[in-house]
């Protein structure tokens, strides 16, 4: 009786199991591997051509997502831009400063009636992190301040940043310091219309050179210095003035608002 019952659920567990596989499904992609170079702030994937692929023609759909592996969803997100490719490999530019998970997934191209693999995935963690608070403020024409924390003490920490991927990474040239510290750095080469800047703070921490990158985006960091602003008054006439920031006339618009007593807040025609 007894080994009767083992051959039911012996049997019953088979049943589930190949239940539970589509014949259709592509095998995975295999071998899934990140490398990660800090000098062209780029992680690049890459893995082995599934096995038993016949003369079937696939590619492979891949996502990176900011987060700890295993990812929340393994679905095309429409939010995100979603990578495919026919090689084996693929490379994103991207810094450091978070944990990275990347999933890869087998699509039919010419396979019949194939559908889709299931994704792979593999993460990788942010190296030990010697600075934090990394922020940059665009403030005039080809300049921007950044600034940062200091998590542990490293005398030989310098800043390297270009513009653009293509360009070659320079060293800063004006530090701000605190107690012998370097706290921050003086940019006066900032491409306002640059996609991304690219920087990588690279610091000695217990006997290993560790690299600090980050990416930021100069037009999401503008923050213009106060306007000064001179009112004058003529008879039932008032007459405002202020100066300009030092950026290009055309890359602003400037909205006066004033209010009288009791009265709601009026806005007057923007003007450049």
């Amino acid at each position: 009786m007894i080994g009767r019952n083992w051959d039911f659920a012996l049997a019953l567990c088979l049943s589930v199991m190949v239940a539970g596989v589509d014949p259709n499904e592509l095998p995975e992609p295999e071998n899934l591997t990140l490398s990660w170079s800090p000098d062209h702030f780029s992680l690049t994937a890459e893995w082995s051509e599934p096995a038993g692929l016949d003369d079937c023609k696939v590619n492979y759909t891949l996502e990176l997502i900011l987060e700890k592996c295993p990812p929340s969803s393994t679905e095309p997100n429409l939010n995100k831009e979603i990578r495919q490719t026919v090689h084996l490999n693929y490379t994103w530019e991207v810094s450091n400063e978070r944990e990275i998970c990347i999933w890869v997934r087998t699509n039919p191209l010419q396979c019949g009636n194939r559908t889709p693999s299931k994704a792979v995935y593999k993460g990788i963690s942010p190296p030990l992190a010697f600075v934090k608070n990394f922020t940059c403020v665009y403030y005039s024409d080809m300049k921007m301040n950044c600034t940062w924390s200091v998590i542990s003490h490293v005398p030989d920490l310098q800043l390297f940043y270009r513009n653009e991927v293509s360009d070659h990474l320079k060293p800063c040239s004006a530090y701000f310091t605190k107690e012998d510290m370097k706290t921050g750095c003086h940019l006066d080469d900032i491409i306002f219309k640059s996609h991304h800047t690219f920087f990588n703070i690279i610091g000695t921490v217990k006997g290993s050179i560790i690299s600090n990158t980050f990416m930021r985006v100069p037009r999401d960091s503008v923050k213009p210095e106060p306007l000064e602003l001179k009112i004058t008054r003529d008879g039932d006439r008032l007459y405002l003035q202020s100066n300009t920031p030092e950026f290009a006339q055309q890359c602003w618009k400037y909205k006066f608002r004033y209010n009288k007593c009791n009265e709601e807040v009026s806005l007057l025609p923007s003007v450049y």
